[in-house]
């Protein structure tokens, strides 16, 4: 499993310590750090190594996987797209995002066979 960006900090918690909880929010210090999750052996541990950091610190951002790629959209002052080749565990500029788009992706649907993806916004335009 790949953990991408997110923020340092969480304010507002709300009696948990740095627990993620209902009365949490992701604000803070954007980061552009990457972690990939393995299994240990014993199934019940996860060993944590950080990899190559993405170019933009991002949060509130979407990732999805596509053959041997993830995807990262959105949750920086950038239009750019980063794509995390699978093979080479290296990141790459992918695409910018269209400047016309109406808000940041807040989501993404990936088709069974990979090759493409629908990407969801959160903002709702009534018909004209």
């Amino acid at each position: 499993m790949l953990v991408i960006g997110g923020v340092s900090t969480l304010q507002g918690d709300q009696d948990w310590d740095d627990a993620w909880d209902d009365g949490d929010e992701g604000f803070g210090t954007k980061s552009n750090r990457v972690f990939l999750g393995t299994q240990k052996d014993s199934q019940d541990d996860v060993a944590w190594d950080e990899l190559d950091t993405m170019t933009h610190a991002r949060s509130h951002h979407v990732a999805f996987k596509m053959k041997q790629s993830v995807y990262v959209i959105g949750g920086s002052s950038s239009q750019q797209c980063e794509r995390f080749d699978l093979d080479d565990m290296r990141w790459y500029k992918s695409f910018d995002i269209p400047p016309t788009l109406c808000c940041p992706p807040h989501s993404a649907v990936v088709v069974a066979d990979e090759t493409m993806a629908i990407l969801l916004c959160d903002r709702y335009f009534p018909p004209v």
